[in-house]
């Protein structure tokens, strides 16, 4: 296995001799490569030029060493996507809750971990639902005073935002670059 670890955070020995910039694994062995999402999404908007509405978008992290920067770094990215004229309908991180399907492989994607040996299977917020939600609150009271502002022209379905949004939401809970 061509995996290390640097600081508790797995490197990619393979990655040298890749054109990814760091090397940064998920506990699952995935690149962690948030520029990605943005070349995925030009390609399709020059390809297609279709909406597009991204369903999973997510990262197993056991330790929460990096969903926060991880979903600081991937929305900053669909911004630039959307600031370049792709159509982005909406995000959705995968996933709310841990998955079912890993849990003899340890793999933990959820905002909210669950610990299957509990037969309440009781939901616990993990750091990284701060991140997330800090960046929804702040573009939904943009969304709040844009309308109460221009009632006239009702921007209720657009997405708003900044990059001041993403560099606070950085500074906050971090970034993958």
């Amino acid at each position: 296995n061509p995996a290390q670890f640097l600081g508790g955070i797995q490197i990619n020995k393979a990655a040298n001799n890749s054109t990814y910039p760091h090397g940064i694994l998920s506990d699952s062995g995935w690149e962690i490569y948030p520029k990605g999402l943005y070349e995925i999404l030009v390609h399709i908007e020059k390809t297609w030029n279709k909406p597009v509405l991204i369903t999973e978008n997510g990262i197993a992290d056991s330790s929460e060493n990096l969903r926060s920067a991880f979903i600081v770094s991937h929305i900053e990215q669909l911004k630039r996507a959307m600031d370049s004229g792709v159509d982005v309908l909406g995000y959705f991180h995968w996933t709310l809750t841990d998955n079912y399907d890993f849990p003899n492989l340890g793999l933990k994607f959820g905002l909210y971990s669950v610990d299957l040996n509990d037969p309440n299977l009781v939901r616990h917020e993990t750091n990284s639902v701060n991140a997330y939600k800090f960046i929804i609150n702040q573009s939904n009271s943009l969304i709040a005073q844009n309308n109460n502002n221009n009632s006239a022209t009702s921007n209720i379905n657009k997405v708003i935002i900044t990059d001041s949004i993403i560099s606070r939401a950085a500074q906050l809970y971090g970034a993958i670059y």
